[in-house]
């Protein structure tokens, strides 16, 4: 699909950039100093862009934009069981025997157990490099082909490197196929520690929780995992909204939002080079929170539903999702009632 010729890109973002930096509009003429100005302040203004100051009357909250939060798939799962094929190579790599359950890629199943059957030694997983081969952080030398192997959940799974945050209704929703009528409800990492030290075992999960882990040093900004409980029994594909986490703008590459907010997206930047200069706050600011009230309305208005539903009269106290308290046998959880 063509991008819309009126949606500003990379290059003419640092054209308008260099210009007001009094640089001039030609790049190849800026010196080495100067196009890292540019750049600075075209990552700093995308960055006001789409993290905007809040609006007068939004109550001190800042507007979350859809065209940051796409939905996307995850999938939860349990322990699985495969068979080595191959003797481990003397090192870290272990390949799963052909047409056995694949690994999952990705960063699920970074920093999970391995298992091996016959010797019981136990390896933590480092990468996923394929659907049949993964690393670990030891050498698994005196292992034997042909053993078989589990890999343990532990109801926690890191998500991917681009996640800001979960968005939406705070709930997680089970693929179609997996014919379930409720969805997984967002909670906090202490209620979640709570259940489990409650011993439930496994189940289909009902309800998650997000925390920040830490990266263990400082060569990456801090991850978070996703926290489920109780840990599933089988493996579940997961649909939900979030924040997506952008990259920095190279090349000619466009912005997110398209057409709508290329004006404030430009506007952002304008603003960044005005304080950049004289470190002060002026017409190019003042243009900036003008535009972003129009986007503000152009996003919400874009993605409103039409219609939110039936709204059904509860008074009478009838709660007609109580069955949900019946799909995971548990005793004396205030959660699921008695």
């Amino acid at each position: 699909m063509a991008e819309p010729t009126s949606t500003l890109k990379y290059s003419t973002l640092r054209t308008a950039i260099g210009y007001h930096l009094g640089y001039g509009r030609t790049s190849g003429s800026w010196t080495s100093a100067e196009t890292v100005d540019v750049n600075y302040v075209l990552d700093r203004g995308l960055a006001q862009a789409y993290y905007p100051p809040p609006l007068p009357g939004d109550n001190g909250v800042s507007h979350e934009w859809n065209f940051l939060t796409p939905e996307t798939t995850f999938k939860i799962w349990g322990t699985y069981t495969y068979t080595a094929s191959g003797d481990p190579d003397g090192g870290t790599n272990l390949t799963a025997t052909a047409g056995s359950t694949d690994f999952l890629t990705g960063t699920t199943m970074v920093g999970k157990t391995v298992t091996f059957t016959t010797s019981g030694n136990t390896y933590t997983v480092a990468s996923v490099t394929s659907a049949t081969v993964l690393v670990t952080t030891g050498s698994m030398s005196g292992e034997t082909s042909g053993d078989t192997f589990k890999i343990t959940s532990d109801g926690n799974f890191n998500l991917p490197d681009d996640h800001g945050g979960i968005s939406g209704d705070g709930r997680l929703h089970y693929d179609a196929d997996d014919n379930s009528w409720y969805s997984i409800e967002m909670t906090n990492p202490s209620r979640i520690m709570s259940l489990r030290q409650q011993n439930v075992g496994a189940s289909r999960p009902v309800l998650a929780a997000e925390r920040p882990t830490s990266s263990g040093s400082s060569t990456q900004s801090t991850r978070s995992e996703l926290m489920i409980w109780p840990i599933p029994t089988a493996t579940y594909t997961i649909h939900y909204r979030y924040f997506a986490a952008q990259a920095a703008l190279t090349s000619d590459l466009y912005p997110l939002g398209g057409p709508a907010h290329s004006e404030l997206i430009l506007a952002s930047c304008l603003a960044v080079a005005e304080s950049h200069i004289g470190d002060t706050q002026g017409n190019h600011m003042g243009n900036f929170m003008r535009l972003l009230s129009a986007s503000v309305s152009r996003d919400r208005q874009a993605f409103s539903p039409y219609k939110f539903g039936y709204n059904l009269d509860r008074s009478d106290g009838h709660a007609p999702n109580r069955r949900f308290y019946d799909e995971v046998t548990y005793q004396g959880s205030e959660y699921f009632g008695s």
